[in-house]
């Protein structure tokens, strides 16, 4: 299967590597979420890679579009001099006749038989180029309510048909003003189907992407969270990423077996922790509980870490980046690691720590279970005994949570 770069990295690990040549991609809006901005900063790219490219609009102002090429420094001004970009105004006589600055028009949009004549015009026209063509077909309005939508929707079909030839095309649509049956009859049809919408997070909005449909059975269908930029559509797929890549390491030798690294783990709610540590401490004492948690940490930290440098023999900071990173992973907060080569101390910045944010106002460190996990990695990293203890912790009123580690002197 031949893949092409949409020129949005994280786009293209969603699709595990872009879209399908020739492939014909639906991309459903809502109202906010600028969704047709992701179609226009693809064919940019596609046009310098020497793609055409070709904008049929039945949705929009052309002004408007044009606007926007510019908000996002999309230069397809330079590609239409050279007749390697067009853009066609179906939306200017959509409700009267009225002057339109474009060169390429459609007279009557509304009428099924002349839009269909058109799109053969159309289809010829890019044929006399002999080249591949990037296609944005904008179109809301056709399938409002009073329409006939039976016909549309065969026209859509016939036009993915046809534009499969040179490239490929994307067909806007916002959901808004389509019903269920619409919706899930157009995702039937096509190759790709891409759900831009916007969700409340927080008390606020924000804007989110997801893959829902793709030819290549590797796809990472999520909601992945986006804004957008000076280039346009950001996509945040780091902690996805990262989570792949994780993956590698996790396997499930046997139904309700989880492996990491040859060693089995469970993957437990962090609350559930806090409140064994909370139970060990109304039974114990905090300083036998402080003992004990501790020293369970350091043992486990030792084991997977041991594990993964036998297999994989990492150097000292890729070996951190991939530990700090996996518990981030696990909910565990986020760790920042800082080694002084003089002392061979290790101050280790712990962010959003969920177990001493559980104990914030008890007066103590509550990290020791934390303290001995980096304990354990920090001996078997470097090969010499140490302790670690917490100097800052947010159970204690501090900001953030610190734990120190000094090795032992022999």
């Amino acid at each position: 299967m031949e893949l092409v770069s949409t020129g949005i990295p994280a786009f293209d690990f969603l699709t595990r590597g872009g879209f399908e040549k020739n492939a014909q991609v639906l991309l459903l809006t809502e109202t906010g979420t600028m969704g047709e901005i992701l179609p226009l900063q693809i064919m940019n790219f596609r046009l310098k890679k020497g793609d055409y490219g070709l904008i049929l609009d039945l949705d929009l102002p052309p002004m408007r579009i044009r606007e926007w090429l510019k908000l996002f420094n999309f230069r397809f001004e330079e590609f239409e001099k050279e007749k390697k970009f067009f853009l066609i105004d179906g939306f200017t006589n959509l409700y009267e006749k009225l002057q339109s600055e474009e060169e390429f028009i459609i007279d009557d949009p509304r009428d099924i038989l002349h839009l269909n004549a058109y799109l053969y015009g159309t289809i010829r026209f890019m044929r006399e180029y002999g080249h591949s063509f990037n296609v944005c077909y904008l179109s809301n309005i056709m399938l409002s309510k009073g329409q006939d939508v039976d016909k549309i929707i065969n026209w859509v079909y016939k036009s993915k048909i046809l534009l499969s030839e040179f490239g490929t095309s994307f067909f806007v649509f916002n959901k808004a003003i389509l019903d269920n049956k619409i919706i899930s009859t157009l995702k039937h049809i096509f190759d790709y189907v891409i759900e831009l919408k916007i969700l409340e997070v927080n008390n606020s909005y924000k804007r989110f992407l997801r893959v829902s449909k793709s030819s290549t059975l590797d796809y990472l269908d999520d909601l992945i969270p986006y804004n957008l930029g000076e280039k346009g559509i950001e996509l945040s797929t780091e902690i996805m990423e990262e989570f792949q890549r994780m993956k590698q390491h996790l396997k499930m030798p046997e139904r309700g077996i989880v492996e990491l690294l040859g060693t089995r783990v469970i993957i437990s709610e962090t609350r559930y922790i806090a409140r064994f540590i909370k139970s060990m401490i109304e039974k114990y004492g905090y300083e036998k509980t402080y003992n004990i948690v501790y020293n369970v940490g350091k043992q486990r930290s030792r084991v997977i870490v041991g594990e993964f440098m036998r297999q994989f023999k990492p150097s000292l900071s890729e070996a951190i980046q991939m530990y700090t990173k996996f518990n981030s992973l696990r909910g565990f907060g986020r760790f920042i690691g800082e080694l002084d080569d003089t002392t061979n101390i290790l101050h280790t910045k712990h962010l959003n720590s969920p177990i001493c944010t559980y104990f914030q106002n008890f007066k103590k460190p509550m990290g020791f279970w934390f303290s001995g996990i980096i304990s354990g990695l920090y001996e078997i990293l470097t090969g010499r005994k140490c302790s670690t203890q917490e100097v800052k912790c947010v159970a204690k009123g501090d900001e953030y949570c610190e734990h120190e580690t000094k090795p032992e002197v022999t």
